[in-house]
Order: structure tokens, then C-alpha cells, then sequence
């Protein structure tokens, strides 16, 4: 049930998380001793940290109330933001085919909705 899935989602960010560290000691351990390293850094970093763990925990629990389809489909959409911020504060023009490659996106999550969830068999 969904203990199982919260502990198989805990330990995915657990040994996700141990990769990350080892990864980053082996391939940019150099850089990040020429680094210098002040306290707006460290809290830039911190807040990065901090958005990160947000988006994965909630990213979790979507994922244990819905499915995987429904959350890379609303992913997607997420896009729409970023063009409206380069359109209004960057002043940037976008081309016709981003606003159709939006509009399909929408259109599939609007018809997935459509549908009613499917529904487990126990067998």
C-alpha cells in the first residue's frame, strides 16, 4: 500500500542523494576548492538546496494520490510561465510554433482529465 510506496520513495532519494554527493566529489571536487566561498553563496546555495527537497517531497506525495502521465503532462505546462516572464519582464518574442507546441500540451492534459482514473484489480 502506500507505506511501501513512501518507502521505496525514500530510499530512491536516499541513495539518489548519496550518488549526487559521490558524483559531485569525483568529477568536481577541484572546482569546488577554487571556489570562493562566502556567506551570499552559501544561502544561495542553501536556497537552492531548499526548493530542491521542496519539489521532490511534493513531487512524491503527487505521485502517491496520482500517476506519472498526469504530473509529466502538468510538467510541461509548467513552460507557460517562463514564456510569459520572457514575455512581459524580458521583453522577448516567441515563435508560433511554441504557442501550438503549448496548446497540444494543454489539449493532453485537458483530455487526460477527461477520463476517469483507472482503477487496480486485486487479483
Amino acid at each position: 500500500g502506500g507505506s511501501r510506496q513512501s518507502e521505496a520513495l525514500g530510499m530512491l532519494g536516499l541513495w539518489g542523494s548519496l550518488i549526487s554527493v559521490a558524483q559531485a566529489i569525483f568529477t568536481e571536487s577541484p572546482a569546488l576548492g577554487r571556489f570562493s566561498w562566502d556567506t551570499h553563496t552559501a544561502l544561495c546555495l542553501a536556497g537552492y538546496q531548499a526548493c530542491l527537497l521542496g519539489i521532490y517531497a511534493l513531487t512524491s506525495r503527487f505521485l502517491m494520490s496520482s500517476d506519472a502521465t498526469l504530473f509529466n503532462l502538468s510538467m510541461l505546462t509548467s513552460d507557460f510561465y517562463s514564456l510569459l516572464f520572457a514575455w512581459r519582464f524580458l521583453h522577448q518574442r516567441f515563435s508560433w510554433s511554441y504557442v501550438a507546441a503549448l496548446l497540444t500540451t494543454i489539449s493532453g492534459v485537458v483530455v487526460y482529465n477527461l477520463q476517469p482514473a483507472p482503477v487496480a484489480i486485486d487479483a
